[in-house]
Formats: C-alpha cells, sequence, structure tokens
C-alpha cells in the first residue's frame, strides 16, 4: 500500500514510518526535516521483511536497495533483538543480492553506481 505521512522526521512520526516501511508499505515521508526515517537498524531492515526480500528484488533481480544502520553491536544496549550480526549470514546465501558497507560518501557513491540495475544490502 502506499501511504504518504506528514511530519514523518519527528519524534513520533520516526516510528510511525518505521512499523509502515517494515510492514512492507510504501511510504513517502513529507516533512519541512530531511527523512531519516528510510534508515532502519540492521535487523529491522533484514530479518523481519526477509521472505519478502527473498521473493520480490533477489528472486527477480529488482535494483531494490535495502539500507540498514547500526551494524554489528552498535545497539547492543537494546538487547540480542536488535544486534546487527545475522543479515550478512542471511542475505549472503543469495548470489545477486550484494552486501556492501561503504565508510564514507565516495565509497557510498561508487556502492550506488555499482549496484545500479540489481538488488543490495547497505550496511553503514
Amino acid at each position: 500500500m502506499r501511504i504518504v505521512v506528514t511530519g514523518g522526521s519527528g519524534k513520533g512520526g520516526r516510528w510511525v514510518v518505521r512499523d509502515l516501511r517494515e510492514h512492507n508499505h510504501e511510504v513517502v515521508n513529507v516533512d519541512l526535516v530531511p527523512d531519516g526515517a528510510g534508515w532502519y537498524d540492521v535487523p529491522f531492515a533484514v530479518l523481519r521483511p526477509y521472505e519478502f526480500i527473498r521473493n520480490g528484488p533477489v528472486q527477480h533481480d529488482l535494483p531494490v536497495r535495502i539500507v540498514g544502520v547500526g551494524a554489528g553491536l552498535e545497539y547492543g544496549m537494546n538487547g540480542p533483538s536488535h544486534y546487527g550480526l545475522d543479515d550478512i549470514a542471511v542475505t549472503r546465501v543469495h548470489a545477486n543480492l550484494s552486501v556492501l558497507a561503504p565508510a564514507d560518501f565516495r565509497q557510498t557513491r561508487s556502492v550506488l553506481l555499482a549496484t545500479w540495475h540489481h538488488p543490495a544490502l547497505r550496511r553503514n
């Protein structure tokens, strides 16, 4: 479902947008501040929607970019459900899904250009 959210970058709006996107809705955030809601914690970018990633972009080789933040134990204080460790193991079994971790703007640009025509997971 396509949904437009106004004020999705605010304190409460981020949670609404995140929940809608985790449930595979196409969400557009209309706000005065930049949209930071499109970045998921790594476990929530991959593990919850895994079946949809596998059956959609991976099987049909669609140019979809999955972006996750908080790789490794960055959000370790929130417990094991927030560890960004399993996402690599789960996604690397698919030959046409690139898993990349750019370190700066130049590498991010290179990653986007290199994966323009096939699915990719970008970890920050």
